[in-house]
């Protein structure tokens, strides 16, 4: 591909290892007409994990970067490869995923707080896309790194379903006193992608979705969960 047709930020995931293939100008354009600030649009393809050969199920991703938000499309890389590795655990693979860099809708790359606004807003203004769609946004004024909206919470608080299997990841993730504070092999953005995959809330016991200690481990209950639900696409029996 010609590196210089797409954001040239993008042209540092060419040169780590991943395939990238810039959209159509049709596409470009349906994320501007949804309010997203000069999209730059492009199919990513990840290099294979090493655990590739037990994969059974793919899950594709959307993931949307806001621009001034504090995150680059390097860091956004190793996290979805830092999550797909822990997924593999459940012989789930993400190779494909579409990335989205744009100036976030209304200006600020900033969220107020969860499910209060301006995340709904934005999240309901999305152009069809694969799901789930993953927001790496800037800061939050009420101290909630991550969130996500699954189908349990979307139907308890009578949600916008377009809503619906988004998550969302604070760029106060990358601090050094967030990450002191947590588990080293602990992943927010496989955390959330667990909430969504699991259709739950936290559990109690120490795993990815505990809420007070999560860490990388997924167990096979959750992991059947996760194969299950509609969004993970069987690729071969395993």
């Amino acid at each position: 591909m010609n590196a210089t047709a797409v954001w040239p930020t993008l042209v540092a995931l060419v040169l780590a290892g991943a395939e990238l293939r810039a959209a159509s100008e049709d596409e470009r354009s349906r994320w501007a007409n949804a309010g997203f600030g000069s999209p730059e649009v492009a199919s990513l393809t990840l290099p294979p994990a090493a655990s590739s050969a037990r994969i059974t199920h793919e899950l594709p991703l959307t993931l949307v970067m806001f621009r001034n938000a504090g995150w680059t499309p390097e860091t956004v890389r190793a996290t979805v490869e830092r999550t797909a590795e822990i997924l593999s655990q459940c012989a789930i693979g993400i190779r494909r995923v579409t990335l989205v860099v744009a100036d976030a809708p209304e200006s600020s790359p900033d969220i107020d707080a969860p499910g209060r606004g301006r995340d709904l807003r934005i999240g309901a203004s999305i152009p069809p896309s694969e799901k789930p769609v993953v927001f790496f946004v800037g800061k939050t004024h009420d101290g909630n790194a991550a969130w996500s909206f699954n189908r349990k919470y979307v139907e308890l608080w009578r949600l916008d379903p377009r809503v619906l299997d988004t998550a969302w990841v604070s760029s106060e993730v990358l601090s050094a006193s967030y990450r002191a504070s947590r588990h080293p092999a602990y992943s927010p953005t496989a955390h959330e992608l667990a909430h969504i995959l699991g259709n739950r809330g936290h559990v109690e016991e120490p795993n990815i979705l505990s809420a007070f200690s999560p860490n990388d481990r997924i167990t096979e209950e959750q992991c059947g969960a996760f194969r299950a639900y509609e969004l993970a696409r069987r690729l071969r029996d395993g």
